[in-house]
C-alpha cells in the first residue's frame, strides 16, 4: 500500500496497537444487527427513489426498458461493492467509515481529501438540502389539496417565504443533530419509527403504478415515456434543452442516469459509522450487505411501478389518476409520508456524522481538536453535535440567501406544473380548477416568494454530493486490491473480494467520470444554442455555468483545508511528519491514552 514518508512512523504505531476505541467504549451496547441493517435502509430510502426516477428515464432516452436496465446495472454494481466492503470494513474498528477506509488503504492525500469533503462540505450541505426536500414534499401535499378545491397555492403567502424555509431547515438540523449526537438510543428509536412510517408511501408507490397500468391496459394517457427510445431531432433548435451531452452523444445518458441512481443509494455507509455502538461490531459488513439487498429490491419495484403508472416517472405524474378517482387527499398523504421519509435520512446521517466527527477530534484532524478532546475526556456527549452544527447552520443561512437571489427572474416562471387541464377532463375536480388555468392550458402552483429559486439551487448543490462519496469508496476498493499484493493491512479476507472489487470499481467509475466531464462539454454545446432563445440566460446559460462552478467549489473546499493546515504545520514544527506526530501525541495526552493510540486502528 502506498504511504507517504511523513506518516510512516505514525503508521507503524497504528499497525502495532490494539483498538483503543473498542477498549474504551461502553460495554453497554445499544444497536443490534437488525437495527444496524435498518440504519442502512433508513439512510438510503428517502427522496432519492422518488426524485431520481424521472431523471433516470430522461437519461435513458425516455425508454422504460433502458431505464430498468440502468437500475439493474447500478444495483448490481452496488451489491458487488457491498460484498467487497466486507473485507474493507474489517480493517477498522472505529466510526470513520469511508474516511477510515481511505486512510487505511490509500495515501495521505486521498485520506485528507475524503476527510475534508465529509466534514467541511458533505455534512453541512446535507444539512442544507435534506430539510428543504422535506419541506418541498410537504408543500406538494398542501398544494394538491388547495388546487383540488379550486384554490391557488402560493406557499406561505409572505414577501420572503424562503426565510421561513430557512428557519425550518435550521430547526430540523438542530433537532436531529442534538438528539442523535446525545444518544444512539434516541437515534435508533427515531430510525425505527420513521422507517416504519416511510414504508407506507413505499408500499403505495410499489403498487399504484401496476394498478394504473392494469386499469389503463397499458401506459397512462399523456405518459412521456415508452418501451423504446425517443428520437432526437438535431434541427429542433426551438428545443435548446436537447443540446446536452447525453442527448447529442447517444449512450452517455445511460451513465449519467446511473450516477443519479447512485444518489439514491447514498447513506448506506452509516452502519459502518456506528460500529462502536453495535452489540456485535464484526457484523457491520453483513448489516451493510443485507440493508443494501433490501433497499435494492424496494428500489427496483418502485422504479418499475413509477415508470408504468406515472405520466412523468415521479409522484407528480400520479396526479391525474388520483384526481380521476377523487382521492387527491391520498396523494397529499403520500407526499407527506415522503417528507417524513426524508427525515429518516437526516436522522440516519446524523447518527453517523456526530460519531465520525468525534473520532476525527480524537485524531486531532479538526480545528480546536484539543478543546474538543478535553470535553470528550470528560464524557461530554455533545462534542460531535456541536461541531456539526457549527458548520451546518452557517451553511444553511448562506446557501438559503444565495439560492433565493441567485437568478434575476420571477420565481420559476408560472411555477410547478400540477396538471394539464385537458388531462383532468372527466375528473371530479375539473370544474373546480377552471379558474386556475394558465394561458398554456396548464395548472401551476408556486412554492412561495424566493422558494422556487431556492429549491432549484438546492438541486444544483446536491447533484454532486453522492458522486464524491462513491468516488472515495471506489478508491478504497482499489487500495484494497493493492493490499492483496502487499498485505500491509491485516484484514479478514473475503473469498470473492477481488472479482467483486473489480466489477464495482469499473461499473461505478464510468458513471462518475462521465458525469464529471459532462458540465465541461455542455458549456461547449452552448455554441449550438441561439442567444435569442427564450430564457437563454436564466434557463440555459446560468444553470450550465453554475453546475461547473459547483464542481470546482467542491474540489476547492476538499483540498484547501489540507493546504492551509500543512503550511501551518511546517511553519510551526518544521515538517509535516513532525506536525502529524505532535498533533496525535497532544490529543492522546489530553485523552489520557498511550502516545500514538488515537482512533486510527487496524483490525486484529
Amino acid at each position: 500500500m502506498k504511504t507517504t514518508k511523513q506518516t510512516k512512523s505514525t503508521k507503524t504505531n497504528i499497525m502495532n496497537k490494539t483498538d483503543s476505541n473498542f477498549a474504551n467504549a461502553s460495554t453497554k451496547k445499544k444497536i443490534g444487527f437488525f437495527s444496524a441493517m435498518l440504519v442502512v435502509v433508513g439512510s438510503c430510502i428517502g427522496s432519492g427513489i422518488f426524485f431520481k426516477a424521472k431523471s433516470v428515464l430522461v437519461g435513458s432516452q425516455n425508454s422504460i426498458i433502458l431505464a430498468m436496465v440502468c437500475w439493474i446495472f447500478v444495483a448490481f454494481a452496488t451489491l458487488c461493492m457491498a460484498l467487497a466492503l466486507i473485507e474493507i470494513v474489517s480493517a477498522r474498528n472505529d466510526n470513520l467509515s469511508l474516511i477510515g477506509w481511505c486512510k487505511t488503504f490509500n495515501n495521505r492525500l486521498i485520506y485528507k481529501f475524503s476527510k475534508n469533503y465529509m466534514f467541511y462540505l458533505y455534512t453541512p450541505i446535507k444539512g442544507f438540502f435534506l430539510p428543504l426536500y422535506m419541506v418541498m414534499s410537504m408543500q406538494d401535499a398542501v398544494a394538491a389539496i388547495y388546487i383540488s378545491k379550486g384554490m391557488p397555492y402560493s406557499g406561505f403567502g409572505t414577501s420572503a417565504d424562503w426565510t421561513i424555509i430557512m428557519v425550518i431547515a435550521i430547526c430540523v438540523s438542530l433537532y436531529f443533530t442534538l438528539t442523535c449526537g446525545y444518544s444512539i438510543k434516541i437515534g435508533n428509536a427515531q430510525n425505527w419509527v420513521i422507517t416504519s412510517v416511510k414504508f407506507l408511501p413505499l408500499a403505495l408507490a410499489a403498487v399504484i403504478g401496476f394498478v394504473i397500468f392494469g386499469i389503463n391496459n397499458g401506459l397512462p394517457a399523456g405518459s412521456q415515456f415508452a418501451p423504446g427510445f425517443s428520437q432526437w431531432n438535431p434541427s429542433a433548435m426551438s428545443r435548446p434543452e436537447q443540446f446536452y451531452t447525453f442527448r447529442i452523444l447517444p449512450g452517455l445518458g445511460f451513465f449519467i442516469a446511473a450516477s443519479g441512481i447512485l444518489y439514491a443509494y447514498d447513506g448506506f455507509y452509516g452502519a459502518a459509522g456506528i460500529k462502536t455502538e453495535m452489540k456485535e461490531p464484526h457484523k457491520a459488513p453483513m448489516a451493510i450487505v443485507m440493508g443494501l439487498v433490501v433497499t435494492t429490491i424496494i428500489y427496483l419495484i418502485i422504479a418499475i411501478s413509477m415508470s408504468l403508472g406515472s405520466t412523468a416517472g415521479n409522484p407528480q405524474g400520479l396526479v391525474h389518476f388520483f384526481a380521476k378517482k377523487n382521492i387527491i387527499w391520498l396523494f397529499a398523504i403520500f407526499q407527506i409520508f415522503i417528507g417524513i421519509g426524508i427525515m429518516g435520512v437526516t436522522n440516519g446521517y446524523n447518527m453517523f456524522a456526530t460519531r465520525f466527527v468525534e473520532d476525527l477530534v480524537r485524531d486531532g484532524e479538526l480545528p480546536f481538536s484539543k478543546t474538543g478532546a478535553k470535553y470528550l475526556a470528560k464524557g461530554s456527549r455533545f462534542v460531535g453535535a456541536l461541531y456539526c452544527l457549527a458548520i451546518t447552520i452557517p451553511t444553511i443561512i448562506l446557501f438559503s440567501i444565495i439560492g433565493a437571489f441567485y437568478v434575476n427572474t420571477t420565481d420559476a416562471g408560472y411555477g410547478v406544473l400540477f396538471s394539464k387541464l385537458d388531462s383532468l377532463q372527466g375528473t371530479p375536480i375539473y370544474s373546480a380548477v377552471q379558474g386556475l388555468v394558465s394561458p398554456d392550458g396548464a395548472i401551476y402552483y408556486t412554492y412561495g416568494t424566493g422558494v422556487g429559486k431556492l429549491y432549484t439551487f438546492c438541486d444544483m448543490v446536491s447533484n454532486w454530493s453522492a458522486l464524491f462519496i462513491f468516488l472515495f469508496i471506489t478508491l478504497a476498493l482499489i487500495g484494497g486490491l493493492r493490499n492483496r499484493k502487499t498485505n500491509q493491512v491485516k484484514v479478514n479476507k473475503f473469498k470473492f473480494f477481488i472479482p467483486m472489487s473489480l466489477i464495482a470499481a469499473i461499473c461505478i467509475s464510468i458513471p462518475i467520470v462521465v458525469t464529471i466531464v459532462e458540465p465541461f462539454v455542455n458549456l461547449i454545446f452552448l455554441a449550438k444554442i441561439p442567444t435569442s432563445t427564450d430564457g437563454y440566460v436564466d434557463s440555459i446559460l446560468v444553470p450550465r455555468i453554475m453546475a461547473l462552478v459547483m464542481l470546482l467549489f467542491y474540489l476547492a473546499f476538499a483540498t484547501l483545508p489540507t493546504i492551509i493546515e500543512d503550511k501551518i504545520g511546517i511553519k510551526k514544527y518544521g515538517s509535516i511528519a513532525k506536525y502529524e506526530e505532535e498533533k496525535i501525541n497532544q490529543i492522546d495526552i489530553i485523552m489520557h491514552k498511550p502516545l500514538g493510540s488515537t482512533s486510527d486502528t487496524d483490525a486484529k
